[in-house]
C-alpha cells in the first residue's frame, strides 16, 4: 500500500475578493404600523401607539459579504413622492456622526449595517422607503452610476376607532360551559353525580370589528366597552313571554341629543297608558309599576339608518351612555354627546334599560365587561343567561373612544338552534302516532300523524304543540328548553284527486278539440259526398283516407267530452276548504303554540296536509305533518 503526505497551508485573505462593491440592498423592518403625531388618544391601557421605529439596512457584496465603507456615504435613502405628506421624516447619523433627517438621507454602514428611524406625521397612510447603493464606487455622493435599489412599506395608523359593527346575531354562536359545581364525596343532584348536570346556563359569542378612519385595523389591545340591557320589557304590548319576544317599555324614535353636551331630550308620548299617564318618555306606566328612566340605567342609541340599512353616519350617536339625572323630558348622561357637523333633531332612536337584569356579559354582575382588540381588529366576549329567559329581548353596546364610537345589537336569547323540536303535546290520539327520530341522515326530519274525518263533514281541531330547543346534555340525558316568540311557518296543501281528475279530463278534451279543428281546417270537405261519375251515380267521399281519420279525431272528442263532463260533476260534489287559526302562528309562554285546523266538505279519497316548522336561523326544527282525511270504510269480508 502506497502513502503520501500532503502538508495544505492556509493563508490570510488579501481583501481583494470583498473590494467593497454593492451588490445586495436589504431592509430589515418589522412589519408593525406607526401612528401619527397629533393623536389624540395617545396611548392607552397596554397599547403604545409609536410614532417612530428603527429599521436596518444590509449593504453585502456578491458573496453576501459585508462591504467596506468607500469614500463617501455608502447608501441614500429617501421616501417616495407617493405618500401621505402629512409631515413624516427620516432620521440617520453617518459614520462621522453626523444627523440628519428629512425626506432624504444619506447613511453609512456600522459593522456592515446602516441603522435609522421613520418619524410619522399628522396624516395616516402607507409610506414607501427605497434604499440605493452605486455598485460601481461604492459612492452615493458623487451621483449615482449603477443603483442598487431595494425597496420598504411603512404602514401609519391614526390608533383610532372610527367604527364599530357586531358580526353577529349567528345561532351557532351559542354554548354551555360544563358545570363547576363541586362534587362532595357521596353526594348526588337526583341520581347523578352534581358535575355531570347542567346548571341552566346558556353562553353566546357576541363579537364587533373595529375599523379606523381609512378601513384599518385599530392597534391590537384596544379596549371596547360591552353593556348589555335586557328589561324593563314592556308588560302591556307584545308582552314577553306569551305574545313574542318582547320589547322595551321605555323607547322612542325621536330622541334629540344635545351635541358636545350631557344633555338629552324626548317629545311627550303620544297615546295614554292609563287615565294617569302623564305621558313622560321617560315615566311610563308598565302594569302594576312604572318603568322609570333613573340614575344608573342605560341610554341606549341606535342610528335608524344603521338599523333599517345597515349602514351608519358620523352624524348619528349610536351606543350607550349612564343615565346620571332627569327632570322632564330631558335626560343627563355622563358623558357628552359627540360634537358633529350638523344638529340631527329629534331623530334618533332610543331605549333605556335598567336593572335588575337577567343576563350579563362575560359573566360580570355588573353586566359590562371591557376587552380588547386583536390584530384584526377584532374584540368578542360572552353573554351569559339562564334557559328560563329564552326568548326574551335584550340589547347590547359597545363602546371605544370613551363612548365616541359605539355599536347597538337587537335580538333575544337563543338556545341550541339545531336540533329543536316542535313536539306535539295535543291532542292525545294524535301524540300517541308520534316515533322518536333516531339516525336520521338529513335535517330537518318530518314527523307524520294522521286524524281522521267524516268524508263531506266539517273539522275543527284544536291543537297543542311546544316549540323547543336542540337541548343540552344534563346528567346523561338531553334536556331542552322551551322557546317563546317565535313565528310558526304553516303551509296547507289540499289533496282533492277527484278535482284534479276533472282538470286532467278537461285538459284531454282541449286537446281533442284543438285536434280535431287543425285537421277540419287544414282538410276542407274531405268527407264530402260526391258522385264521381254518370256511370256510377252512388256518392261516396271525397277522400276516404283523410275523412277515417277526421271521424277517428271526432270520435276522440266526443269521448273526452263525455269524460270531462262526467269528472266534473264528481268534482263538484265537494268544495273542499282548509285553514290554520290564527294567523299569523307563533310559540308563546314556555314554548307552546295553540292552533285550530279546520277542514271542511273533504271527499271521499281526498285530505290536508297540514305542515308546521320554524322561521330563520335562530330556530332549525323538524317539520310537523299533520294529515287529515275521511275514515276509510271497513274491508268487505
Amino acid at each position: 500500500m502506497a502513502s503520501a503526505n500532503v502538508t495544505i497551508q492556509v493563508v490570510g485573505g488579501t481583501g481583494t475578493i470583498n473590494s467593497g462593491t454593492p451588490g445586495v440592498v436589504k431592509f430589515v423592518m418589522d412589519r408593525s404600523p406607526v401612528y401619527i403625531q397629533n393623536n389624540p388618544i395617545g396611548t392607552t391601557g397596554d397599547i403604545t401607539q409609536n410614532t417612530s421605529k428603527l429599521f436596518q439596512i444590509f449593504v453585502q457584496d456578491d458573496f453576501g459579504q459585508p462591504i467596506k465603507t468607500g469614500a463617501g456615504h455608502t447608501l441614500r435613502v429617501e421616501m417616495l413622492s407617493n405618500r401621505p405628506n402629512g409631515g413624516e421624516w427620516l432620521s440617520a447619523t453617518d459614520s462621522k456622526g453626523n444627523a440628519q433627517e428629512g425626506a432624504s438621507v444619506f447613511a453609512d454602514l456600522v459593522g456592515g449595517v446602516a441603522t435609522l428611524a421613520f418619524h410619522s406625521g399628522a396624516l395616516p397612510g402607507t409610506v414607501l422607503i427605497s434604499a440605493t447603493a452605486d455598485r460601481r464606487d461604492n459612492n452615493v455622493d458623487n451621483g449615482i452610476q449603477m443603483a442598487i435599489t431595494s425597496y420598504a412599506m411603512v404602514a401609519i395608523g391614526t390608533g383610532q376607532i372610527a367604527s364599530l359593527n357586531f358580526t353577529g346575531p349567528l345561532a351557532d354562536a351559542v354554548f354551555v360551559r360544563q358545570n363547576n359545581l363541586v362534587l362532595i364525596t357521596g353526594s348526588l343532584c337526583g341520581s347523578q353525580t352534581c358535575d355531570t348536570v347542567w346548571n341552566g346556563v346558556y353562553n353566546r359569542v357576541v363579537s364587533v370589528v373595529a375599523a379606523d378612519p381609512f378601513g384599518n385595523p385599530p392597534p391590537a389591545g384596544t379596549p371596547i366597552t360591552f353593556r348589555l340591557i335586557d328589561g324593563p320589557l314592556d308588560m302591556l304590548q307584545n308582552r314577553y313571554p306569551d305574545q313574542g319576544h318582547g320589547q322595551f317599555a321605555i323607547t322612542g324614535y325621536t330622541g334629540d341629543p344635545k351635541e358636545g353636551d350631557v344633555e338629552f331630550l324626548a317629545p311627550n308620548r303620544v297615546a295614554k297608558r292609563i287615565a294617569a299617564d302623564t305621558l313622560n318618555p321617560f315615566v311610563v306606566p308598565n302594569g302594576v309599576s312604572y318603568a322609570i328612566a333613573d340614575p344608573l340605567c342605560l341610554l341606549m342609541l341606535q342610528d335608524p339608518e344603521s338599523v333599517l340599512a345597515k349602514e351608519s353616519r358620523l352624524e348619528y350617536h349610536v351606543g350607550s351612555r349612564v343615565i346620571t339625572g332627569r327632570a322632564g323630558n330631558k335626560l343627563f348622561v355622563n358623558a357628552p354627546f359627540n360634537q358633529v357637523s350638523q344638529n340631527v333633531g329629534a331623530n334618533v332612536w332610543y331605549t333605556v334599560g335598567c336593572p335588575p337584569y337577567k343576563g350579563n356579559v362575560a359573566n360580570f354582575g355588573t353586566g359590562e365587561v371591557t376587552v380588547s382588540t386583536d390584530a384584526n381588529g377584532v374584540a368578542s366576549t360572552t353573554m351569559n343567561y339562564p334557559a328560563s329567559q329564552v326568548g326574551r329581548r335584550f340589547m347590547v353596546a359597545a363602546e371605544a373612544a370613551g363612548g365616541k364610537v359605539g355599536a347597538v345589537l337587537s335580538h333575544w336569547y337563543l338556545g341550541t338552534p339545531d336540533g329543536s323540536i316542535l313536539a306535539l303535546i295535543k291532542p292525545v290520539e294524535l301524540v300517541s302516532q308520534v316515533q322518536p327520530t333516531v339516525g336520521d341522515a338529513t335535517w330537518p326530519p318530518v314527523v307524520k300523524v294522521t286524524h281522521n274525518m267524516d268524508a263531506g263533514g266539517t273539522l275543527e281541531l284544536p291543537i297543542t304543540l311546544q316549540l323547543l330547543d336542540g337541548g343540552v346534555q344534563s346528567g346523561g340525558k338531553l334536556v331542552r328548553t322551551p322557546v317563546p316568540g317565535v313565528p310558526i311557518n304553516v303551509d296547507v296543501v289540499i289533496n282533492d284527486p277527484s278535482e284534479a281528475s276533472a282538470i286532467a279530463a278537461e285538459e284531454a278534451m282541449a286537446k281533442a278539440q284543438v285536434a280535431f279543428d287543425v285537421f277540419v281546417a287544414a282538410n276542407p270537405g274531405v268527407c264530402d259526398l260526391i258522385v264521381q261519375s254518370a256511370d256510377n251515380p252512388t256518392p261516396v267521399e271525397r277522400n276516404p283516407t283523410k275523412c277515417a281519420t277526421q271521424k277517428a279525431l271526432a270520435s276522440t272528442l266526443d269521448t273526452a267530452k263525455t269524460t270531462a263532463v262526467q269528472a266534473r260533476a264528481v268534482a263538484n260534489l265537494h268544495t273542499p276548504t282548509a285553514s290554520v287559526v290564527p294567523t299569523p302562528l307563533a310559540s308563546g309562554a314556555n314554548g307552546y303554540v295553540q292552533a285550530v285546523l279546520k277542514v271542511s266538505d273533504l271527499p271521499t279519497d281526498g285530505s290536508v296536509d297540514f305542515y308546521f316548522s320554524t322561521v330563520g336561523p335562530e330556530v332549525r326544527s323538524e317539520t310537523l305533518q299533520i294529515t287529515v282525511q275521511p275514515t276509510k270504510a271497513a274491508a268487505t269480508p
